[in-house]
């Protein structure tokens, strides 16, 4: 039995080396195509990374471009913003005095009426008809003339000029 066991184990050893040479060959076939595989796959991911680089290259700048832009429009609004303000404000205080200029010329333009119907009564009072320069009518109750020197007549002229006939 225990050259039966021998043979069966020189067998077994010679069929154990048969396979262990089969596999060998099978292995380095597996292993030169992983290995082809493992050097196609550091190329690529090589080439990943460059791209990454690249790319990550590109983001900075933009982000520095993007900075860069942003501060500037920054300045631009800010620069606007105080122009606008103070073109607001320049507009309130130019409507604010052309109110009050309004407001001015509307009461120089009534007491302008007020004076203006103020001598038209007193040139009905001291003219009662006037017909052309040299032919004028005066009320006989007034004769005097007044304190600056003007007379019924200059008074009548100025009236004449006025509109009031």
């Amino acid at each position: 039995e225990a050259v039966i066991g021998m043979a069966n184990g020189e067998k077994d050893i010679a069929r154990l080396e048969k396979q262990v040479e089969h596999w060998k060959t099978i292995s380095a076939r597996k292993s030169e195509t992983f290995a082809s595989q493992l050097e196609a796959t550091r190329a690529k991911y090589a080439e990943f990374e460059n791209r990454v680089s690249t790319m990550d290259e590109r983001v900075r700048q933009a982000e520095k471009e993007h900075a860069k832009l942003s501060r500037k429009l920054s300045r631009a609004a800010i620069r606007a913003r105080n122009a606008l303000n103070s073109m607001v404000e320049q507009l309130s205080r130019h409507t604010e005095q052309q109110g009050e200029l309004q407001h001015k010329l509307q009461q120089l333009t009534d007491h302008r009426t007020l004076l203006e119907d103020k001598l038209r009564d007193y040139s009905r009072a001291v003219v009662f008809r006037v017909t052309s320069p040299s032919e004028i009518s005066f009320n006989d109750e007034i004769h005097a003339p007044a304190d600056d020197g003007s007379s019924p007549l200059h008074w009548a002229a100025d009236c004449g000029h006025a509109g009031v006939v």
